[in-house]
């Protein structure tokens, strides 16, 4: 699956394979449990957002277990070192649902998490297709499977590793997104620019009242101690009163 010269099985993705589901009817099939959805739903539960950070999902994943992994463990450096590299290409945050969160989770959880390959470089076949592509038969009995894998040249099963990865091998990396919704991912992403610039709009805007009612205001108190001042000085009671205390 990785090297040619030296075939290997990706476990998780050859149980995922449809020519290993049961297809009793043209209407479903009968597949593998696919173990990982039970981590990602509980990362979409504690962040309830379609994006977290780096730190963030290091934190969760650190203490989620597996049937393989332990839980309260420390995610070697290059893991940590892959998330925040697609943590940078994003622009400072990690989108869940796309192929590099996927990839990662993979290197997480090996064993439960399917690697997903980049779209169309890879393709799969129900029993009844590659019978039907090829001519032969699907299925072998035990004694032939040991037989043809007396065949097989041997090969180390270690997974080529690239400098400075610490103990998790990623020589499959690749650093290619494909987000499930490229669209709303972007309308996430300018929402936060939106809401700050429509939040500074309404300050300006606010501030813009408040003058104006302050002056408004001003312009009513002095019309109205005007007012008060020319009623005063036209009473005739205030006049003769003005009038007795200049004969005093």
């Amino acid at each position: 699956d990785s090297d040619p010269s030296a075939p290997r099985i990706i476990i998780p993705n050859y149980l995922q394979l449809p020519s290993n589901c049961l297809v009793p009817s043209d209407y479903y099939a009968i597949c593998c449990m696919d173990r990982c959805e039970s981590m990602m739903a509980h990362l979409e539960r504690e962040i309830q957002a379609p994006y977290a950070t780096a730190e963030r999902i290091i934190h969760i994943v650190a203490s989620l277990p597996s049937d393989s992994v332990p839980a309260n463990r420390t995610l070697p450096d290059g893991l940590v070192r892959k998330l925040e590299e697609v943590a940078a290409h994003h622009g400072g945050v990690v989108p869940l649902h796309g192929r590099l969160f996927a990839q990662w989770m993979h290197f997480a959880y090996p064993r439960e998490c399917v690697y997903p390959h980049i779209s169309n470089t890879t393709g799969g076949m129900s029993r009844a297709e590659w019978e039907s592509a090829t001519g032969l038969n699907s299925s072998l009995s035990k004694a032939e499977v040991a037989a043809f894998a007396e065949t097989l040249p041997a090969v180390d099963d270690a997974l080529p590793c690239g400098p400075g990865e610490g103990d998790v091998c990623m020589g499959m990396w690749v650093l290619e997104e494909e987000l499930v919704d490229v669209v709303r991912w972007h309308a996430a992403q300018a929402a936060p620019q939106e809401w700050q610039q429509a939040s500074a709009a309404r300050q300006v805007l606010g501030l813009a009242a408040l003058v104006a009612l302050i002056v408004s205001s001003a312009a009513t108190i002095r019309d109205f101690v005007s007012k008060a001042l020319a009623a005063v000085q036209d009473d005739p009671v205030a006049k003769s009163k003005r009038q007795k205390v200049v004969a005093v």
